[in-house]
């Protein structure tokens, strides 16, 4: 477990709490790459959903269907004003994102 991790007021945490309810993560436990992405989302205090492609198989089809490519790790998030996914691979591309989102680590 990651001793960095960021602490936020009630409030503060209750919006990032609201945007992160739209995303979800595609991963499986043994991905090198997916460790970092987990370990940034434990360290920023998010609450995002982890899906697990090896575990849950439907969440493989689902990330090809609608991704279009099984590399994990891929987050997933729901875009209010284009009301159409977005799906965002490579692990450092989505650490970048979340920190920008959400605070440096």
């Amino acid at each position: 477990m990651n001793t960095k991790t960021i602490i936020r007021t009630n409030m503060e945490q209750i919006e990032v709490d609201k945007k992160t309810a739209k995303m979800s993560l595609y991963h499986y436990e043994g991905c090198f790459f997916c460790f970092g992405v987990r370990e940034a989302i434990e360290t920023l205090n998010l609450k995002i959903e982890l899906r697990d492609v090896r575990k849950e198989r439907y969440r493989a089809d689902e990330l090809l269907e609608g991704g279009g490519s099984s590399t994990v790790p891929c987050l997933r998030r729901e875009n209010a004003k284009t009301s159409c996914d977005e799906w965002l691979y490579e692990s450092s591309d989505i650490v970048d994102f979340l920190k920008a989102e959400f605070g440096n680590i």
